[in-house]
């Protein structure tokens, strides 16, 4: 299976891997307008901010 992935255009691949990228923010906000869902970049920055220190944070 590889072998038949390798033999595929760079521009191929690059398109679906950016399909595959839209599809997946479409998933996400679907979920996040209809449920109220978390978004993955808002659990990212969450987590962030807490990890910073006071002290670095009152810096920016």
């Amino acid at each position: 299976m590889v072998h038949k992935i390798l033999h595929y255009s760079p521009v191929i691949l690059f398109v679906c891997g950016i399909a595959a990228g839209l599809a997946a923010i479409a998933i996400s906000l679907i979920f996040k307008i209809s449920i109220n869902g978390l978004f993955v970049p808002e659990i990212a920055s969450q987590a962030l901010i807490s990890l910073t220190s006071g002290e670095i944070e009152s810096q920016a």
